[in-house]
């Protein structure tokens, strides 16, 4: 995976293209680059605006966000055919893709997400997915890479928001593909045909290739205001890679990035304030390792009773070598708190069964948050909005205002799990997506808690995860949120969130070095930190493991020049 830096830094002036009338309350121009402006009268047109504008940027990367959302993979390019699980880097077929895909994205949490969604929110995923059919109605000439897939469009609002609700997913559900399609009942083992080899490779760590994020206040910047240094890494290829826009409707007027196939920006500036993301640390999946019956593995034991574990039929279209397309079903195996995963590492036996439970199921929020992010006037709004909805399904914030204010928050959708239940309840069990998720013991005393402020059952408040605001700085690079500023840790929260008082990641200690360097530069007073300065550093291209070894690999290596050379001159 290739990183895509995004550097918010200024907004540069560029020759624009005439401005196009799309629609009737919808203005479109592209300035240098390909970079579209959309000014809209109402939150359908800004969608439409939008929409038209990424098919026309990337028709065939839009038309494949909303394939593989949408659990169409196997109809349009066969259900052997395979592709590849980014996060864990192994091949999933794609008919496993579809019926996972499918198993997540039901009727009813089809109407879930419809809940979330404002009259304006409503009204703008509607009109991307107009704009979107009125680019491809208007341009019938297709790109060749994908002029010979069978299926492009038209989209529906629907298709929209299962594309939103993927991504919430992307890091908890998203990474058990495999698994969930593996799981059988004990009695039916003959009929299993693992789709994935066991856990034989050392087990990825997104925090050793991942986002950085600068925010600066006051107390540090040349011109007394704030300044941001967003550096997301993030897929480079299509369905899940970044587009660049400007949308302005009401009182949204936000520029920068987004993810194909999402109507809002996710990453940019207003007027008055920046933000970026970073991907945070919190555990979004909890297995329930759960006692089962002992006979035919069907049944679990909880609060002292005994439940059944049900089927659940998923049915999907699949196209075979023939270019045939026929229905084809599979059964996931379903508990109260998700369904059912299995593996080397995590196996269905007659005894015990490990049931996912994801915390984004329980987010129709997303769109809710980034508007809202998109509208906020400085820091202080925006963490006023981030602990109201905790719409955030896997991200950390960083920003910085006009004002001269920067902030930190960890705050996205998590199980609540207190620091209690987190020492009595986890068991250690090695398994390759232990980034993203923790087994807890199959106990009563171990499920979610519900508390006052919760945004859904058994999710922790937005108030009670970490933030920081601050005049001087914060910085995050994946790693966790207890060291954001040296001077202010954050300490005290849940290990589901993250680890206090251990190790960081390489980037996030070369970032404080750097930061360091600016408040430690003079002994009388700090050297005031400008966008020069903040894109000099972004480009400098550091390397944390290079700036922390060299002068002693150096030091150790003429220490050896001189042994070889009395070595020599004794011969």
């Amino acid at each position: 995976m290739r990183a895509l830096l995004l550097s918010l830094l200024v907004v540069a002036s560029a020759q624009a293209a005439p401005a196009s009338s799309i629609h009737e309350d919808v203005m479109l121009t592209f300035t240098a680059h390909g970079i579209p402006h959309v000014r809209a009268k109402s939150a359908y047109g800004a969608g439409y605006g939008q929409g038209y504008a990424t098919a026309k940027l990337d028709s065939c990367g839009l038309v494949l966000a909303f394939i593989d959302g949408s659990g169409r993979r196997a109809e349009v390019f066969g259900g052997a055919q395979t592709s590849i699980n980014q996060l864990l880097g192994r091949e999933v077929r794609n008919d496993v893709h579809d019926w996972v895909t499918r198993l997540s994205m039901d009727d009813t949490q089809l109407k879930f997400q419809r809940t979330g969604l404002s009259a304006a929110l409503t009204e703008l995923v509607n009109g991307y997915a107009d704009g979107v059919n009125a680019y491809f109605e208007k341009n019938p000439e297709w790109p060749g890479e994908c002029r010979s897939w069978p299926w492009k469009g038209p989209i529906s609002a629907d298709d929209v928001l299962k594309r939103v609700a993927q991504l919430n997913l992307l890091l908890g559900t998203g990474a058990f593909d495999a698994e969930l399609f593996d799981a059988h009942p004990p009695s039916r083992k003959s009929a299993a045909n693992p789709t994935h080899d066991p856990l034989s490779s050392p087990l990825p760590d997104p925090t050793a290739a991942g986002s950085n994020g600068y925010a600066f206040g006051k107390e540090m910047t040349a011109n007394g205001r704030g300044l941001l240094l967003g550096n997301p890494h993030w897929f480079w290829y299509n369905p899940n890679r970044f587009i660049e826009g400007h949308i302005t409707f009401g009182n949204y007027d936000a520029m920068g990035a987004t993810i194909l196939g999402m109507p809002l920006i996710t990453i940019g500036f207003n007027r008055s304030m920046a933000w970026t993301h970073t991907v945070s640390t919190d555990r979004r999946v909890t297995l329930f390792k759960l006692v089962l019956d002992g006979a035919q593995g069907l049944r679990y034991r909880w609060a002292k009773a005994w439940h059944a574990i049900e089927p659940r039929t998923v049915e999907i279209e699949s196209r075979d070598d023939h270019g045939n397309v026929t229905r084809r079903q599979h059964t996931f195996w379903m508990t109260q708190f998700g369904p059912i995963v299995e593996s080397r590492e995590l196996p269905w036996t007659s005894a015990v069964a490990y049931a996912l439970a994801d915390a984004n199921q329980f987010n129709n929020r997303a769109l809710e948050q980034w508007f809202s992010l998109g509208q906020a006037h400085n820091v202080n709004e925006a963490l006023h909005a981030l602990e109201k909805t905790v719409g955030l399904p896997w991200v950390n914030t960083i920003a910085a205002d006009s004002r001269g204010q920067a902030l930190y928050a960890d705050i996205s959708v998590a199980p609540n799990v207190s620091r209690a239940q987190f020492k009595r309840c986890v068991e250690t069990t090695r398994f390759i997506q232990q980034r993203f998720a923790v087994v807890l013991a199959g106990k009563p005393e171990c499920q979610w808690q519900h508390v006052a402020g919760s945004p859904a059952v058994g999710l922790i408040p937005g108030a009670n995860k970490p933030h920081l605001l601050t005049a001087e700085y914060v910085e995050n690079s994946n790693s966790s949120y207890w060291l954001v500023n040296r001077r202010h840790l954050l300490t005290g929260f849940s290990p589901i969130i993250g680890a206090e008082e251990q190790p960081v990641n390489l980037r996030t200690r070369q970032g404080h070095l750097q930061i360091d360097e600016w408040l430690h530069s003079s002994p009388r007073k700090p050297s005031h930190v400008d966008m020069v300065g903040i894109e000099r550093l972004l480009l400098a291209a550091h390397n944390g493991a290079t700036d922390f070894l060299l002068d002693d690999l150096l030091s150790a290596c003429a220490r050896r020049a001189t042994l070889v050379d009395t070595e020599h001159a004794m011969r």
